[in-house]
């Protein structure tokens, strides 16, 4: 060995361990903030039991629904792209025109047709007082920044008085599904196995390499074929038969029997801070845009049909994918309490009007299809009650 080299060599090596030590420092910081977590051993427990949950929650496409969708009955997207007739680009001076953001409850996919979607009857309700305009801007699986990203490239032209954000539940679901792996590819991401993997999770950097291996893409397919079996789904096929994909959610949960097991894990690996933050960011976003639109923005709390608090008992009985996703009712009611809680907050904080339509929605028998769409009697109960709330701004009760 040349004179010198073997020092070299070793401050090389030293130089090179130095700045791992320095990335690692700083990896784990981030996966903190990431997380929502003060310590990093809680990132790494977390992480070997869900490998997703390091990663940041994916953006969903900010894309249309497709003109050639239609609804049932045959009633089908107008040509401004949205549910129901359209509308004059140039908004009448005496009309009051209102648009509703949201997912499948406001597109209505339960209803039996466009005139009972709630849109359409909360048009009915506010026209008794003047001529009023509802447009329908649901899309069937949209997350609230798809909402919000669709309000700012199609209904912000058309000059509306006021934007309803209804967009709950499906950031709820989608955030659990997606840190599952369960809607992301064809198979579920199980808890890592086996010596090498294990030690790798003790790192920041080992945590982000793993990661970075796991196969998750995407959740809706706007642009597929919409002659599916049933004419109204909207899900991209999972390969090869929807029976198997059900067996492999059970199988899912099997693996993951941890959370009910170990105290506190059930909840900490369903509800993800980080994705809360995001969603209180794309509510943000929601208020700006609309304010700079000239439109007076409204947020709500979308309704369920049940109390999750009262159902523990049956819950592993549920029909519905909810008990696939969460692991006790208890825990459901949680997340869902955390998300309206932070829309609270913010509409307090920013002087917006929230309807808490779980908190304050009258529940007769047979307004509800499922656990969140409504019937056509929903859709009438929802709007009555909602028009009240809308009837206290200036805009809707004819005052500027």
């Amino acid at each position: 060995m040349r004179p010198g080299l073997g020092k070299k060599l070793l401050l090389m090596a030293g130089a090179c361990g130095l700045a791992l030590l320095v990335a690692e420092a700083f990896l784990r910081g981030e996966l903190c903030r990431r997380a929502g977590e003060e310590e990093f051993a809680r990132v790494a427990e977390r992480f070997r039991a869900n490998p997703l949950s390091v990663r940041p929650k994916r953006q969903p496409p900010l894309t249309g629904i497709s003109a050639v969708r239609r609804a049932r009955g045959g009633e089908g997207i107008n040509a401004q792209g949205f549910r129901g007739p359209g509308v004059s680009p140039t908004k009448p001076a005496d009309t009051l025109r209102v648009v509703c953001l949201g997912g499948s409850s406001v597109y209505g996919t339960a209803n039996s047709n466009v005139q009972n979607t709630w849109p359409a009857r909360l048009q009915a309700v506010l026209s008794a007082t003047r001529p009023v305009e509802v447009l329908n801007g649901g899309v069937p699986g949209f997350q609230a920044m798809q909402s919000v990203g669709r309000f700012e490239t199609v209904f912000a032209p058309l000059h509306c008085d006021v934007a309803i954000l209804c967009n709950l539940f499906n950031d709820i679901i989608t955030s659990r599904t997606e840190r599952l792996g369960l809607l992301g590819g064809d198979r579920a991401v199980d808890p890592l196995e086996g010596w090498m993997p294990q030690l790798l999770s003790h790192s920041a950097l080992g945590m982000l390499m793993l990661s970075s291996s796991l196969d998750v893409g995407g959740v809706w397919d706007d642009d597929g074929d919409p002659s599916s079996a049933d004419g109204t789904s909207f899900l991209r096929p999972v390969p090869p038969t929807i029976q198997e994909h059900e067996k492999l959610r059970e199988r899912t949960v099997d693996a993951h029997e941890l959370d009910v097991r170990r105290p506190g894990s059930g909840l900490d690996r369903c509800f993800y801070p980080q994705d809360l933050r995001e969603y209180v960011a794309t509510l943000e976003r929601f208020v700006d845009a609309a304010q700079a639109a000239g439109c007076v923005p409204v947020l709500c709390v979308e309704p369920l049909s049940l109390d999750p608090r009262a159902l523990e008992a049956s819950w592993t009985a549920r029909p519905d994918v909810l008990k696939t996703y969460f692991p006790s009712a208890d825990v459901f009611a949680d997340v869902y309490g955390r998300y309206a809680a932070a829309m609270q907050e913010l509409a307090t904080r920013r002087g917006v009007l929230l309807f808490d339509a779980q908190a304050r929605m009258a529940r007769p028998p047979d307004i509800f299809f499922d656990v969140v769409h409504l019937t056509d009697a929903g859709s009438q109960v929802f709007a009555e009650q909602l028009a009240q709330q809308l009837l206290t701004l200036d805009r809707v009760a004819g005052t500027r």
